[in-house]
């Protein structure tokens, strides 16, 4: 919410695009001598500027028409990065309306940094920042009925350097060709053997929301406030089965131990599954009390709210305190955990 950062669309994603984040408060540090907020970039350009190192000061950064610009904070770079997104491939995007300028405040933020860039640029780079990035139109992902976005290069089936390395707990070479492997322990028992699905029916996923991507972000105050907690996210149909109701309280119980949350219904989880986001429920982080130098830290209570099921996620008994990984890659597996919901 204070910082910058351009960030491309993931390859899952059909269409071509680029988000751009941008400061909507005010940075809660402080300021330099001449009125600039602390930062990562203050301090690298100060740094530069106080050695004299190119490509810093007034005369840093050139244009298309040679002319130098300057680079004394962090709008000076980052707006004009966000420049080139909205004249990407001499297809400039429109200018911003009226109304997005007032609904986004955006005329005190021009106001702000207006000699960054050329007042020519402002409107189509304040209506990137309207919308949060520039974005192909979805009718782009499809050329006739193949994709718009084709895959170029050489697709390998067959990779060789898998096929003569070896998993090297049980000797056997891994297969150098793309195969369903059954859900096992590095040693090879299926996960069914060890976890009986009549006694253990649901199985455990995760995904990250997007108000908590980072587990440091715990202690942004702001986002809790939003949501203070996550919760046992359950499709309806399996609710019902237990008769379970959106806002209950419930267990999950897995082989390794069972935590406590609030049931939400939700229709995109599909039935059979418990889900819930990560960055809740902690225990680290200043979650838990704590005693330094003979002085006791309270507990924040804020970071401890909502659940947490990686602590109660199936161990490989093959290896002493190990998850489930993938052989492979060396990843650990999130996604094979059995488990079964329980009313309290």
């Amino acid at each position: 919410m204070e910082r910058w950062v351009h960030i491309g669309m993931h390859e899952a994603t059909l269409v071509k695009g680029t988000s751009v984040r941008w400061p909507v408060i005010e940075p809660l540090t402080g300021k330099t001598a001449d009125g600039r907020h602390f930062s990562y970039e203050t301090f690298l350009i100060d740094v530069a500027e106080t050695l004299k190192l190119p490509g810093f000061g007034d005369k840093a950064i050139p244009d298309r028409d040679g002319k130098l610009w300057p680079l004394h904070n962090r709008e000076d770079f980052y707006l004009k990065a966000t420049a080139n997104v909205a004249y990407a491939n001499n297809q400039p995007v429109a200018d911003v309306s009226d109304e997005d300028v007032e609904i986004s405040d955006l005329a005190s933020f021009r106001s702000q940094f207006e000699q960054s860039l050329p007042a020519a640029q402002w409107p189509k780079v304040l209506q990137v920042l309207a919308r949060g990035g520039r974005f192909e139109p979805v009718s782009n992902v499809w050329d006739g009925d193949k994709l718009g976005h084709k895959y170029t290069r050489r697709l390998r089936l067959y990779a060789e350097e898998v096929a003569l390395s070896r998993n090297s707990m049980t000797g056997k070479r891994f297969p150098g060709v793309p195969v369903w492997v059954e859900p096992a322990t590095i040693h090879g028992k299926p996960l069914d053997e060890l976890d009986p699905r009549a006694e253990w029916p649901l199985i455990i996923l995760t995904y990250k929301g997007s108000l908590q991507t980072h587990s440091r972000l715990c202690s942004n105050t702001i986002l809790r406030e939003i949501q203070p907690e996550n919760w046992i996210e359950v499709n309806r149909q399996t609710a019902d089965k237990l008769g379970l109701k959106d806002g209950d309280y419930a267990w999950v119980e897995t082989p390794h131990g069972r935590r406590k949350g609030h049931v939400k219904l939700r229709e995109g989880v599909l039935p059979e599954v418990i889900t819930f986001s990560v960055g809740y429920g902690h225990w680290g982080y200043g979650a838990t009390a704590l005693d330094i130098g003979g002085k006791r830290l309270q507990a924040d209570k804020i970071r401890s709210a909502g659940i947490h099921l990686n602590p109660i996620m199936r161990r490989d008994p093959d290896v002493w305190q190990m998850t489930l990984m993938d052989p492979v890659g060396g990843s650990v597996s999130f996604y094979e955990t059995r488990a079964r919901l329980v009313p309290v």
